[in-house]
């Protein structure tokens, strides 16, 4: 055991991920926050106080706007569902044409669940949109991916239309 005075995973010799970035908090050198294993646990880009948003033309807002307000998954999986498929693509098409720009996806579940399970959800559903972003082209590098589980609603969790308002993925188009 590597961590023998925390409660760990045995995956990680005892130690915990406390960002759930697949990286043991003692080899992370930024360990809450999610980040990569080629930067040693940190972000690959600057972290969201130092960056700038793109200064997107009327055109490309409307890109960012129709990608996320399409932007679905299946019930408490991180399938991302196939009518979204198109404002992705449209997205992702921007992306290699404007390589200058890198995205945020932020994942955001309700309040149904544990907090773990909504959080490795609100995860895997951010990296999900990464994933297809990648393979229209965009270079990985330039997507962070960010879950947030049930902590940050836009809406009180009160009704099944405000749940289904905080089963969200959010898109933000930065510049470093």
């Amino acid at each position: 055991d590597r961590c023998p005075t925390i409660a760990g995973l045995a995956a990680f010799k005892g130690c915990k991920d406390s960002d759930l970035d697949g990286i043991a908090d003692p080899d992370d050198k930024c360990p809450n926050e999610f980040g990569t294993k080629e930067n040693n646990g940190c972000p690959l880009v600057k972290p969201k106080e130092t960056v700038v948003s793109a200064n997107l033309d009327a055109e490309e807002q409307d890109v960012l706007k129709k990608a996320f307000d399409a932007l679905t998954f299946e019930t408490g999986k991180a399938i991302i569902d196939q009518k979204s498929v198109s404002g992705l693509d449209t997205l992702a098409a921007l992306l290699v044409k404007r390589p200058e720009y890198f995205i945020m996806v932020t994942g955001h579940t309700d309040n149904e669940g544990g907090q773990a399970k909504n959080q490795a959800l609100s995860l895997s559903r951010a990296q999900e949109v990464k994933t297809y972003l990648i393979s229209k082209g965009v270079a990985a590098n330039r997507i962070v991916t960010k879950g947030y589980g049930s902590a940050a609603p836009i809406a009180p969790n009160n009704t099944p239309d405000n749940k289904r308002k905080n089963r969200r993925v959010e898109l933000k188009v930065y510049k470093p």
